[in-house]
């Protein structure tokens, strides 16, 4: 998703003011949203080079769907 003015990554708590020099920079984050509206997963790094388990993501978006 395209989160420009970076409003979405602060009000999710997943902004980095400032990453090596970068300023506003989102972390690395996954969240899947169920049918009610309702956070069914949410995964967030402070390592920008950790990636979610891609496994777990799809099942979590299986299983709110």
């Amino acid at each position: 998703m395209s989160d420009f003015n970076r409003t979405v990554s602060r009000d999710w708590g997943v902004l980095y003011e400032e990453l090596m020099g970068l300023r506003g920079v989102a972390k690395r984050a996954a969240f899947v949203i169920g049918r009610d509206g309702k956070v069914a997963y949410a995964w967030v790094s402070e390592d920008p080079r950790v990636e979610p388990d891609y496994k777990e993501v799809r099942q979590a978006v299986a299983d709110a769907a």
